[in-house]
């Protein structure tokens, strides 16, 4: 039997040393507990001090500190990224162990907390990144999705981003990225469909969202499709570290959605999306 696909590296990211070291005892302290898979490599990566990077930035240090260790092979491995720093100001109560570690119930699964939760979630787009690449997801959320009908074969040849949009009403398309598709949206009268983007607004007005042709009615309410998480292929992460070999992108902070995902890098590869 041909063993299932499952990530090869986790990242979590940090947003100093201290946080760093808070991270790396839990990790060692459920590796111990054997309660997570004993072929991931675990890594911690905290944010330079010196200035707020962001998640962009932050997404291109990791990839940076990830090179430096493995070189070229990063380019082969399925590996996951989660922003898992910050300072939790509306949860106070986990803003020393992090949002990633908050302790969640799921019956009859061995999962006792919130990244247990993340990694079963997201190895599910393993199969599909045939060829390996980089998931990007945020610490502080739970997206849910159906994969049935993706064939793995439509990803074989595939290079850009591939990200997972969600339908969504107008007041949280207003706070996050929205998705302009090349043709008009089927609704709700699928479960998933496959469409090229052709652009990212990033918290737009209602009537951005309308005039860009964002929207359609799901339920008798309009809707647009919201960002979330997603990943690149390793042409992409080639050209983010490219990127970092060009720019000073450590004095200047970043969003991965709101900075990069509108920019001409994104689109320039191709970005894809499901939902």
């Amino acid at each position: 039997m041909t063993e299932k696909p499952y990530w090869e590296i986790v990242v979590l990211t940090s947003k100093d040393r201290q946080q760093q070291e808070i991270y790396k005892n839990q990790i060692a302290a459920k590796k111990l507990r054997n309660a997570i898979l004993s072929s991931i490599e675990f890594e911690v990566y905290a944010d330079p001090e010196e200035f707020p990077i962001g998640t962009g930035g932050s997404s291109i240090h990791c990839l940076n500190r990830l090179f430096e260790k493995y070189g070229e092979n990063i380019f082969s491995k399925r590996i996951l990224v989660v922003h898992a720093g910050g300072f939790s100001k509306r949860l106070p109560n986990h803003s020393i162990f992090g949002k990633i570690f908050s302790p969640v119930s799921v019956h009859g699964h061995n999962i006792r907390d919130l990244l247990d939760l993340k990694i079963e979630f997201t190895q599910r787009f393993c199969p599909f990144m045939v060829n390996g690449g980089v998931f990007f997801a945020a610490s502080d959320d739970v997206e849910t999705f159906t994969l049935e009908g993706l064939k793995i074969k439509d990803f074989r040849n595939f290079e850009g981003v591939v990200a997972l949009a969600h339908p969504s009403s107008l007041e949280i398309g207003k706070n996050h990225g929205v998705y302009v598709l090349s043709l008009p949206t089927p609704g709700s009268s699928l479960a998933w469909f496959d469409d090229d983007c052709t652009e990212v607004l990033q918290k737009p007005s209602v009537s951005a969202m309308r005039s860009h042709g964002c929207t359609f009615t799901n339920n008798g309410a309009e809707c647009v499709y919201s960002d979330s998480c997603f990943w690149i292929t390793p042409s992409v992460a080639h050209k983010l570290l490219e990127l970092e070999r060009h720019f000073d992108i450590y004095k200047k902070e970043t969003c991965i959605y709101g900075s990069m995902s509108t920019s001409y890098l994104w689109v320039s590869t191709g970005l894809h999306q499901w939902s």
